[in-house]
């Protein structure tokens, strides 16, 4: 199907097998770090989780994650190591189009994971990097390699990595292993891989919304509202998208928002890379094995992240995302009537309701004059009788 237009044409075909309902494995998951190796630890019960609504998942993985925040010049200058030049106004300044990542909460992540689904484990050619042959010399992944595949992108302690190796020289190897094996997956993979589904997950609803809008199965993302609602999704919007506007209601004339149709041809194709990646447990039968290492069963590697993407591009619903009338978070509707995030948002206005119609009540009645009431026969009450005055 077409899913998208621009000057050069770009065609989205989905092409997925059907499946009986591939929910999550529900493993027992722990935090823990041994040196600068941050993990979750899976110990594996061959449970699935129970059957949850995809779009309640969704709306739940969103809420991990805080949205960008634009990073200033002091803070630019700080991670790059330079003096800063002076003039606090000139310092707190925001830089367009240079953000930075909000911290996970890592309980809520722990929880999320204990709650729908093991994370982290789609990408197996990920994990397979770790798979390395033992020489005489010893394993031959080093240490520096091991500390950029664990976490690329962020800056770890090479000496605090080199040390802890050292004093411990099997645990390089022991690591590695339990990447391989999917028994650890690295912090940072875990971060990631929320990441990338929650800009999947919403560049999803974006074209839903919009083909959905037009009544065709195809939306423009020249440049115009459709674009700029797109760059917004994949996180790549110039400025901070303050939820619930959209980034289509944000700066609209700004001349930031001018994209070259190649910068967009390239953001779509890592889009749909990073989704035909996490849809790998689904898209590909595993290898059966004797050995009991990866993929002992059918469906050692269903996801989270898999199942809701699965779920998305194979539902016939739309997928539509509407902001929370209560707090305002990402909420995605089973039906068009629950417009809530969760059951305690829908209880929180429902009270708010009640206690303002209770109110606007008394203020309507207190200008009354109420008539004074007498017991009669049989102990009822009674209105007394207008007294008569001359």
């Amino acid at each position: 199907m077409a899913l998208m237009t621009m000057p050069k044409a770009l065609r989205l075909r989905v092409t997925l097998p059907r499946l009986a309902t591939p929910y999550p494995r529900l493993p027992k998951a722990t935090l823990g770090q041994e040196g600068v190796f941050r993990f979750i630890e899976y110990s594996d019960t061959g449970k699935t989780v129970a059957s949850h609504s995809y779009n309640k998942m969704a709306g739940e993985l969103l809420a991990l994650i805080e949205p960008l925040r634009q990073m200033t010049i002091a803070e630019l200058d700080k991670s790059l190591g330079l003096t800063p030049p002076q003039g606090a106004e000139e310092q707190n300044r925001k830089l367009i189009n240079t953000f930075k990542d909000r911290d996970f909460d890592q309980d809520k992540v722990l929880s999320f994971i204990n709650t729908y689904g093991q994370m982290g484990r789609a990408d197996s050619a990920r994990r397979e990097k770790f798979e390395r042959r033992v020489t005489i010399e010893g394993y031959e992944m080093g240490v520096d390699e091991f500390c950029s595949r664990i976490a690329p992108g962020h800056i770890l302690s090479r000496t605090q990595a080199e040390e802890y190796y050292q004093a411990n020289k099997k645990k390089l190897r022991e690591h590695s292993e339990a990447i391989a094996t999917g028994a650890r997956v690295p912090w940072h993979w875990i971060e990631a891989d929320i990441r990338t589904t929650g800009r999947a997950i919403r560049a999803l609803a974006v074209i839903n919304e919009y083909a959905k809008r037009r009544g065709e199965i195809s939306i423009p993302l020249e440049d115009g509202n459709a674009l700029r609602d797109f760059l917004g999704a994949i996180e790549k919007a110039p400025f901070e998208i303050h939820y619930p506007r959209k980034p289509s209601q944000t700066q609209m004339t700004h001349p930031a928002w001018k994209t070259e149709p190649e910068k967009v041809e390239r953001l779509v194709a890592t889009l749909l890379s990073d989704i035909n990646t996490l849809l790998q447990p689904l898209t590909r039968t595993p290898l059966q094995s004797d050995f009991g290492r990866i993929a002992v069963d059918y469906g050692w590697n269903y996801c989270v992240e898999s199942y809701i993407l699965y779920s998305i591009l194979t539902t016939d619903s739309h997928f539509i995302e509407r902001p929370c009338l209560n707090c305002g978070r990402p909420t995605f509707a089973e039906r068009s009537t629950r417009i809530f995030c969760s059951p305690r948002c829908g209880a929180s206005v429902r009270q708010k309701r009640h206690r303002q119609k209770k109110k606007q009540v008394s203020t309507s009645t207190s200008g009354k004059k109420k008539t004074p009431q007498q017991k009669g026969q049989n102990g009822k009450t009674k209105k007394a009788s207008k007294t008569v005055r001359h």
